[in-house]
């Protein structure tokens, strides 16, 4: 995050999201996307709902984007995380409260120098049966608070029987002018309603009788 790294990262944005566009595994398919400012940064906001939605995600913003990455055995065992450094990337010990605390005011800089920043705010995979989107963490809204930049929500579908992955991106929220809970709520809403739309949208139905 020095200021010749975040220029660099800016100005090699472009050819590298083809390449981690062609680094993916499976198809991917932009449903979606907001007119966002050209110079503006952003919080984008994801679900985290499989293994490729951080290298998707990367390969469909429009800007330079730093994400926030947790997964310490990735970092020092999966090779795609060195184009993760290429791109720019916070790493956080969800395991260590003083890495944990240093993540903001990290990503803090990033969006102060006009590059975007990509939290999964779920903290982990969403492997529950039931729930479209877990319970947030708070970390949107205290980028949104301490640096007035809007969020911009994500939804990742990747349907199994067709080898796809389904991205849709909302429109910016100002969620700097709600408290923390009023905030979550709006930004959970805004991604699970989006993830019920793929669901409905590419999901192959279950017959009853062959449950």
């Amino acid at each position: 995050t020095t200021n010749t790294g975040l220029k660099i990262r800016k100005f090699i944005n472009k050819p590298l999201r083809y390449i981690l566009e062609k680094s993916t595994k499976r198809k991917i398919v932009l449903e979606s996307y907001p007119n966002l400012e050209k110079d503006e940064a952003y919080i984008f906001s994801s679900t985290h709902f499989h293994c490729e939605d951080i290298i998707s995600n990367l390969a469909i913003l429009d800007r330079n984007t730093y994400a926030l990455i947790g997964t310490t055995d990735q970092i020092e065992h999966n090779p795609l995380m060195y184009g993760a450094w290429l791109n720019g990337f916070i790493y956080v010990d969800r395991w260590n409260k003083e890495s944990r605390a240093s993540a903001i005011p990290k990503m803090e800089r990033v969006l102060k120098a006009g590059n975007s920043v990509l939290i999964w705010p779920e903290g982990s995979l969403n492997n529950t049966e039931n729930l479209l989107i877990q319970k947030l963490f708070g970390g949107p809204y205290y980028l949104a608070k301490s640096t007035g930049k809007k969020v911009v929500p994500i939804s990742n579908y990747l349907q199994p029987e067709t080898n796809t992955i389904y991205i849709r991106v909302g429109g910016p929220l100002d969620l700097s002018k709600y408290d923390k809970d009023e905030a979550l709520d709006i930004l959970r809403d805004a991604m699970a309603s989006m993830m019920f739309e793929q669901i409905k949208a590419h999901s192959v139905p279950i017959k009853r009788s062959e449950l």
